[in-house]
């Protein structure tokens, strides 16, 4: 760890120390990364017997719901009254707007810590802990436990395995790096249980799940001679309903031989979609979603889009024909 990351850690430590309210979030379509950042933030705060509120601004995944204090944390609720914060800690956001309405709430305040590892993240934190090599947020929360002093426990080590399990693809994706791994092993050595973690995160789909999964994969397109493959869902297609995860649904896709990129186009609210990008790593998905005012990866990325169906399509495959060579 270089001395610059070094200061910066220590900075951060004498911030949880000496300050006393503090907001936690993280951005929209939490996943198992930034629950379990947000989560151990909220860990070292409890030691250190500090206020502190944890704000989304969206609905806490079902599947996640084994994680120590889930239930702590609140969905944004545009009519609520909230206190004003002077402390503010991101996690696993690359800018404000990630963190959608919650971001409405941080005038005025003293300190914004900023911990990411999305590569063109914004550094818009008073302090910015930020590193596009880590494989997840949580790794980068990791030395924060160590150097906070507080003891390690099954449940702490379970959000931090959770997180680097979730953003390696179970550890299949290219940031599966030794650090990570070595990370995940100690996890274990303190109580986190690998085969309880993955059962939880993966197989516990509902029927609700896997009706709409059905209903997506129906829709399965190839485009640019097959390089490129999406799937849809409309909402005259299924009902939302908190019973439905659809994350890992374009992954599947993304696993076809021929294929170099994916997407998956859902609708959120009439004529605005939320698109998730996969690629092999041959195509940036991290620049096309950025075309559209998203990010993320350059193997995993999103955004959101308005429209038709139709025209969000072809703007997408017309962003990624700049990047795909026919054959």
């Amino acid at each position: 760890m270089t001395a610059e990351y070094i200061k910066t850690y220590q900075n951060i430590i004498s911030i949880l120390q000496e300050k006393e309210d503090f907001l936690i979030s993280t951005h929209v379509r939490p996943d198992g990364d930034s629950m379990g950042s947000v989560l151990v933030l909220a860990e070292i705060l409890d030691d250190y017997q500090k206020k502190y509120q944890i704000l989304i601004d969206d609905c806490i995944p079902r599947k996640l719901n084994y994680l120590k204090g889930i239930t702590r944390i609140q969905q944004y609720n545009p009519e609520t009254a909230y206190q004003s914060f002077r402390n503010i800690i991101t996690l696993d956001s690359s800018d404000l707007d990630r963190i959608g309405r919650v971001s409405s709430l941080l005038e005025g305040n003293e300190n914004i810590i900023n911990i990411d590892h999305h590569p063109g993240n914004a550094h818009y934190g008073h302090i910015n802990l930020v590193d596009a090599h880590k494989s997840s947020t949580v790794e980068l929360v990791y030395p924060l436990v160590e150097l906070s002093g507080i003891p390690w426990t099954p449940d702490l080590s379970t959000m931090i395995y959770t997180g680097i399990l979730s953003d390696t693809g179970r550890f299949l994706f290219a940031n599966t790096s030794s650090d990570a791994l070595f990370i995940c092993a100690e996890m274990v050595r303190h109580g986190a249980n690998p085969s309880f973690i993955s059962e939880m995160l993966y197989n516990r789909n509902t029927p609700e799940t896997m009706r709409a999964y059905a209903k997506a994969l129906s829709s399965l397109e190839f485009h640019l001679d097959d390089q490129v493959t999406c799937i849809c869902l409309a909402n005259d297609h299924f009902t939302h309903s908190d019973s439905i995860d659809t994350e890992g649904f374009v992954d599947t896709i993304a696993g076809i031989e021929s294929v170099k990129a994916s997407f998956f186009i859902m609708e959120k609210d009439d004529h605005e979609f939320r698109i998730s990008f996969r690629s092999k790593g041959e195509v940036d998905v991290n620049r096309i979603a950025s075309i559209f005012g998203g990010g993320g990866h350059v193997r995993a990325s999103g955004c959101q889009m308005k429209g038709s169906l139709q025209q969000v399509k072809e703007k997408i495959l017309e962003a990624l024909s700049q990047y795909i060579k026919k054959k």
